[in-house]
């Protein structure tokens, strides 16, 4: 208060300061106005001027003011519905929150008459509908927000979630992806985008979605990557299906540029290069059991291998267990080139600390396989019973063929995991049961008889033509004993039954 008077005093202080050196000028100012003649002071008529030019301002202020009074009213009303629409939604979203829909429902109604129906407003009548169970209100609701652009995700998004929540698996899609096209950002969009793009089979679109994601941060490069090497490896083993064997090269070779550990192609890339490039096939399967260690590698290298002369095969193997020393896989290659040589109890040897570990299907069927060729008192019975292991064994996928023969299912499965979590299949839910074996189920299952490289294998110092004359003495079955599942098939048989 005290400030206010001392501004005044002071204001009057300067006006008549002002006013006293006007009116102290001296000379006298002549006018002629509608006939008559004035004949006024300098300073006062300064003075006047002032006061009048003050006068007109406050006047127009004035006027401005009074023309202006009705927006301003309108302004301050508007204000105090904007406040009490935003009152309004908060107390919604709260009783949506304790899932009180008709509370949120009355809420949504006030907010809507105080806010001119908003975005938020319709979103709050929709989720508050739902709430209370009319799932068509809710719907219409969300339908209505596609015409505001503002708006349009929110509702794409509600129509997402009902058709979701219904089944409706293509709308659903279709719905999230027109909001990935709005907002490439959308984790949720492009999850559902390309989760049905797998099951469709859509290869080359999804690598486009990928991209897009990518570039809009929905997902790390690293995932992409992985991603676009999978979709790549799909694609060529539908080519590859088809018949399109050149197509099929070309896709499989970028796809194993992004990810040289990717079982399926490589194994596919290597098939397709044909006898006149057999090195280069070996070279792509090497590069890929280094990178990521996997039995079918090892069959198909022994299967690019089968011409050649057994001690070669061996040698081969044994470089490509090189490759991962300390993994199961290498163990089984080193097994693979034991039993080229016909050195079975060496191959038992090998697989023996392996079998402790893991009893898996096809290493049971490959010990079935040898016991039936080796021979020996009662190998029919114990190759019997490494078959019953097998078959109670849980299953591996085969991708001895480059995945050509994988459902459009599987290969999307593939894709996903080998994206997410860089391998070729989900964690197996029976890793419980997958066991090894005992040292007493070793010790009956071993071989009971048979030739060891010692007594009728064949020697590695010996020469390619002595190999494969000493080969061709032997047994057919013998020479394509690795790798050829039809073994199982024939040990089964020689066994007398299927267990």
């Amino acid at each position: 208060m005290m400030v206010r008077i001392l501004i005044f005093i002071l204001s009057a202080a300067f006006f008549a300061f002002v006013s006293t050196l006007i009116l102290r000028i001296d000379g006298r100012v002549v006018a002629e106005a509608f006939g008559a003649r004035y004949d006024i002071h300098t300073g006062a008529a300064l003075l006047f001027a002032t006061i009048a030019t003050a006068l007109a301002i406050i006047a127009i202020l004035i006027i401005r003011a009074m023309t202006r009074a009705p927006d301003a009213v309108r302004s301050m009303a508007d204000e105090g519905n904007r406040a009490r629409g935003f009152n309004a939604l908060i107390r919604g979203f709260e009783a949506l929150a304790v899932g009180d829909g008709q509370a949120a429902l009355q809420q949504a109604a006030i907010a809507e008459r105080k806010l001119r129906d908003t975005g938020l407003t319709r979103l709050l009548r929709a989720q508050a509908s739902l709430l209370s169970g009319d799932d068509k209100a809710a719907q219409e609701t969300f339908s209505a927000m596609l015409a505001a652009p503002e708006s349009e995700f929110l509702g794409l998004r509600g129509l997402y979630l009902q058709a979701e929540r219904a089944g409706e698996r293509e709308a659903a899609y279709a719905y999230a992806e027109r909001a990935f096209a709005l907002h490439p950002d959308a984790q949720w969009a492009f999850d559902s985008v390309f989760a049905g793009g797998l099951e469709r089979g859509a290869w080359g679109q999804m690598r486009e979605t990928l991209e897009t994601a990518r570039k809009h941060k929905a997902i790390d490069s690293e995932k992409a990557r992985r991603g676009q090497a999978a979709l790549l490896a799909a694609d060529a083993a539908a080519a590859a299906s088809s018949g399109d064997e050149r197509l099929a090269l070309r896709d499989a070779e970028k796809a194993l540029k992004l990810a040289p550990g990717l079982t399926p192609v490589a194994i596919l890339a290597a098939r397709l290069q044909g006898d006149s490039r057999k090195s280069r096939a070996l070279t792509i399967l090497g590069a890929s059991f280094a990178k990521t260690p996997h039995a079918d590698i090892v069959d198909a290298m022994n299967a690019l291998l089968a011409g050649e002369p057994p001690g070669k095969r061996a040698k081969s193997l044994e470089r490509l267990a090189a490759e991962a020393p300390q993994s199961h896989e290498a163990a089984i290659a080193n097994a693979m080139a034991r039993l080229a040589l016909k050195d079975y109890r060496g191959a038992g040897a090998i697989f023996a600390p392996v079998l402790r570990v893991r009893a898996s299907a096809r290493l049971c069927t490959m010990m079935a396989e040898a016991t039936i060729i080796a021979g020996g008192p009662g190998h029919e019975a114990i190759a019997r019973d490494w078959l019953k292991k097998a078959a109670a064994a849980p299953r591996e996928t085969d991708f001895s063929r480059g995945g050509v023969q994988l459902s459009r299912g599987m290969w999307g499965r593939i894709v996903r995991e080998f994206m997410d979590a860089e391998r070729l299949a989900p964690l197996s839910l029976e890793a419980g049961e997958d066991r090894g074996l005992t040292e007493e189920e070793l010790k009956q299952l071993s071989f009971a008889a048979g030739p060891s490289s010692a007594q009728g294998g064949i020697d590695p110092n010996r020469s390619e033509e002595a190999e494969l004359a000493h080969s061709e003495r032997g047994e057919a079955a013998e020479a394509k004993l690795v790798g050829d599942r039809i073994i199982a098939a024939r040990a089964v048989a020689a066994a007398g039954e299927v267990s």
